[in-house]
């Protein structure tokens, strides 16, 4: 009896609330019977993947009832699938116009509560939510049909087709539900349960990968000169189980020559199956313009491997340049990969497209992006070409073309070539003009060619004490020279900034208990188009100064197209030992060239505001 008793608290009340007026009570005949019911009855969720997170709402009901003065309503649901978001207790009608009960003067609450362990006192089995409400004397009883409540839910998990799961049936169950008169009196009414369909998410075969030639474009430097032209493999799903290779590299011989082919340069491949690599060809035709590669993962004896995923360079193949453009527009050809084929180890145990249940190896479909090359444009006449000490394409080689970026205090050194007819201009005296992003000129320069027809002057960026990021931007530089009464000129520019800036830095949450892992996510970008190697750290001390969490990364950072930086992501660890005081918690992230121990250096200013993060007085 004892657990009965909230749930019949409501109905004693109104008991003796209505006493003095029962006697004088006229009856009322409904015309249909009273229910209590879940709307919708059912709810199906579409048939597609990614439903985790779905909100969708219900309201439970009460239909044609007369003179309802008290009610009390358990429910319940399955919070393996669904869980608790919000509720509304549509109570009284004059605050809410679609719900049910009157006013004045108000009621008495008895229950509103929500418990997604269904371990209430008193409450029935499976019951999370108890709504108990008793309208008081002089409140007129509520006739008709309103909203007991209405409740949103969220989708916290959906089967998986793929994993042979079924859909979902959820049941929005009314463990319990009891209505009152005004004389206290049960009203007799059947109850109608909804049901909630989380469909399996369909399996999606996923997309094939994607076969690519970098880098996109190149430009040719002229005769003489090499450049490595690679062949990607991105976007490997493992169900492809990649497992081989044939492909065709196609190009212009009159342009360029291919010099040598390496496959799997970097062991990528190699690295999934146990017994290396077998490559059938590996053949240059200068003739036909051609190379052609053919190789493939060897298992274990058991045909034991894992399958291959995500990106790697298959080949590399370096050309040289044999031609240059007399005449604008310059010569290009396609870096074309065609044709191409991908093979899928066998799995005769697939019966779906394309594997049918075979046990040969099958075509992976596949995409291909394609390479093009430029040849150099001959120029002639009187020629200056000005660029800094990077290697070709980094320095600005080519008319009017820029360098790559320069950092805080970097010398930069500038080369004017001059030629007439492809002829080096010797003793030649070539003016250097520098001006940084706000037009102001830093400097003017001379130089006297030499035997080449090269001139070189150099100089090192400002950093001066007042507000030195002021001169970040790009930088200008002009280089002119008298050639038989003709001055020519080129111009180049670069950007000054820092080799790395940290925007942004982020935890996955405010607050952290001892014994819980904080993550540390750096967002950072560079301007650089070269490769250089950045050491991240992140250091956080509590909040009297002890250090308790030091971590780093090391990365490379570039591949930037010139004004556009080249941004990216990288998480790091740490861990809340037992020793950290709790209270507010800060941490210290940076870029270094190298650790200080090892003649390294700050990179860019300590990440500011340095972020904060509370540490509980509590274990996780």
């Amino acid at each position: 009896m004892k657990l009965k008793i909230d749930k019949i608290l409501s109905l004693l009340f109104i008991a003796m609330l209505v006493l003095s007026v029962s006697a004088v009570g006229i009856p009322r005949v409904l015309a249909s019977p009273t229910d209590v019911v879940v709307v919708p009855s059912l709810i199906e969720l579409p048939r597609e993947p990614g439903l985790t997170g779905t909100e969708f709402t219900v309201t439970v009901e009460i239909h044609d009832v007369l003179d309802l003065y008290g009610v009390d309503i358990q429910f319940g649901w399955d919070t393996e699938w669904i869980g608790y978001v919000s509720h509304t207790a549509k109570i009284p009608v004059e605050t809410y116009p679609d719900g049910i009960m009157h006013e004045p003067p108000g009621g008495f609450w008895v229950r509103n509560d929500v418990d997604e362990t269904a371990s209430m006192p008193g409450a029935e089995p499976e019951t999370m939510f108890w709504l108990a409400y008793a309208s008081m004397y002089p409140a007129a009883p509520f006739d008709g049909s309103g909203i007991a409540f209405e409740m949103t839910f969220v989708v916290k998990k959906q089967p998986d087709e793929a994993l042979g799961e079924p859909d979902a049936v959820i049941t929005l169950k009314i463990t319990s539900s009891t209505l009152a008169d005004s004389t206290g009196t049960a009203i007799e009414h059947e109850r109608y349960d909804g049901t909630v369909i989380i469909p399996a998410a369909p399996w999606v075969r996923p997309e094939g990968p994607l076969l690519k030639v970098m880098p996109e474009t190149v430009d040719g430097m002229g005769i003489s000169n090499t450049f490595e032209s690679d062949v990607y493999l991105t976007g490997v799903d493992p169900y492809w189980d990649v497992a081989g290779f044939d492909i065709v590299y196609n190009f212009d011989p009159m342009l360029i020559e291919a010099v040598s082919v390496t496959i799997d340069p970097d062991g990528w491949f190699a690295s999934f199956w146990p017994s290396g690599i077998l490559i059938v060809r590996n053949e240059i035709d200068n003739t036909a313009g051609t190379v052609w590669v053919v190789f493939l993962g060897i298992p274990s004896e058991g045909g034991e491997h894992t399958e291959v995923y995500g990106e790697g360079r298959l080949f590399t193949v370096t050309f040289h340049e044999i031609y240059e453009a007399p005449v604008h527009p310059p010569e290009t050809c396609s870096l074309a990969l065609s044709p191409t084929i991908i093979a899928g180890y066998p799995h005769p145990e697939r019966s779906e497209p394309p594997y049918y249940n075979k046990e040969s190896a099958i075509p992976v479909p596949h995409t291909v992006e394609h390479g093009f090359y430029k040849s150099k444009l001959k120029l002639l006449g009187a020629v200056i070409d000005l660029f800094t000490q990077y290697p070709a394409p980094y320095g600005g080689q080519g008319p009017d073309l820029p360098s790559d970026m320069f950092w805080p205090q970097k010398e930069v050194v500038l080369y004017a070539k001059v030629t007439y007819n492809d002829w080096p201009e010797q003793m030649k005296d070539v003016a250097f003009e520098v001006k940084d992003p706000h037009g102001t000129v830093w400097g003017i320069f001379y130089d006297r060619t030499d035997a080449v027809g090269i001139a070189s002057v150099s100089f090192r960026l400002p950093w001066p004490c007042d507000d030195p990021d002021y001169y970040k931007g790009e930088w200008k530089v002009f280089a002119t020279v008298d050639v038989a009464c003709e001055v020519i000129n080129d111009t180049l520019t670069f950007k000054y900034d820092y080799l790395v800036n940290i925007w942004k830095v982020t935890t996955d949450m405010p607050n952290y208990a001892h014994c819980e892992d904080i993550l540390v996510t750096i967002e950072y970008g560079s301007w650089a188009m070269q490769y250089y190697d950045v050491v991240f750290t992140v250091t956080i001390v509590d909040e009297t100064g002890v250090p308790f969490g030091f971590t780093y990364v090391m990365l490379t950072v570039g591949g930037a197209q010139y004004c556009v930086y080249k941004n990216d992501t990288v998480s790091l660890s740490i861990h809340v030992p037992k020793f950290a005081r709790a209270g507010i918690a800060t941490i210290y992230v940076g870029a270094l060239s190298d650790f200080p121990q090892c003649g390294g250096c700050a990179l860019c200013p300590l990440y500011t505001p340095p972020p904060t993060i509370g540490i509980k007085a509590a274990w996780a």
